[in-house]
């Protein structure tokens, strides 16, 4: 759901919900079509927003690790079991937990 992050797409006036529609729609209707492919060409081809979508698939492959590569395979063996009272810390300081 990048189409809803503030972060990569901050010219573009997207909520969350929108996209979630927006997906149901093509899930339902169109997912298993060749006409459209993938969700993102699906969405280009609609007046929903104006989107670029060579950008688009640039800031999603952004969050695709393929586990062939390198860096998913070392992501892979660092990821231990999570520390949860340091997670807990973090979050309080962050305030997003209060006990």
């Amino acid at each position: 759901m990048v189409l809803s992050g503030t972060d990569y797409n901050i010219n573009q006036k997207i909520s969350l919900y929108d996209v979630i529609d927006w997906f149901n729609e093509y899930a339902t209707l169109y997912k298993n079509e060749q006409k459209y492919g993938t969700f993102y060409k699906w969405l280009c081809t609609k007046n929903y927003c104006a989107l670029d979508y060579d950008e688009l698939l640039k800031i999603h492959n952004m969050f695709c690790l393929i586990e062939d590569d390198a860096i998913y395979v070392n992501v892979k063996n660092l990821i231990k079991s999570p520390n949860y009272a340091e997670l807990k810390n973090i979050l309080r300081e962050d305030g997003f937990v209060s006990c």
